[in-house]
């Protein structure tokens, strides 16, 4: 998988698990079958992920931006931010939220470094103030304080050393659906 990561990191590819993938794994034959197969292995498929971005406007182009709305409701009561394989975790989240009356944006943020270039007017216009957020990263929980501030909250792992597939280390370290959805069932209150 770092061979396939490292790959597409030098064609421009941000998160593996992100819709840039997708993007690439339908429109390029290189390496396509092997990023398949990973997203495959994480629950997801290319295809899902693009279908997305069908018939919205200049979304792709948002992908540049480091972070845009994936998924978004007329009138949400709460963001949920996630990058890479994550993303699949938003978006069965926001599904959950929905059915339960509870309306959600998904932004997917695959560089947070581009995104923090962004001029203020595009960065509000994707995590407005005044909306909780909830960010999920299977990684260290602290660095998203910057983007959900403190009474939002992180779903994510702060230890390190496990070795399992994804499916279980996620289950094991509380990345779930369910605990998005719980942690903005509690940051919406």
């Amino acid at each position: 998988w770092e061979y396939v990561k490292e790959e597409y990191s030098q064609k421009g590819v941000i998160q593996e698990g992100d819709v840039t993938s997708g993007y690439h794994c339908m429109t390029t034959s290189y390496l396509s079958d092997q990023l398949d197969r990973s997203l495959k292995n994480l629950g997801m498929e290319c295809i899902d992920l693009m279908y997305l971005h069908n018939g919205v406007e200049g979304q792709i182009k948002d992908i540049s931006k480091g972070a845009y709305v994936l998924s978004d409701a007329d009138d949400p009561q709460a963001i949920i931010v996630a990058t890479g394989s994550e993303v699949s975790l938003a978006i069965d989240a926001q599904r959950v939220l929905e059915a339960e009356g509870v309306l959600t944006r998904v932004v997917s943020m695959p560089s947070t470094d581009v995104f923090d270039r962004q001029d203020s007017d595009y960065r509000e216009a994707v995590l407005p103030n005044g909306l909780p957020k909830v960010a999920v990263e299977a990684g260290v929980t602290d660095f998203w304080r910057k983007y959900v501030g403190i009474e939002g909250a992180v779903v994510g792992v702060d230890t390190f050393g496990e070795s399992a597939p994804a499916a279980a280390l996620y289950e094991h370290f509380g990345v779930t659906v369910q605990a998005v959805v719980n942690a903005v069932r509690a940051i919406k209150n």
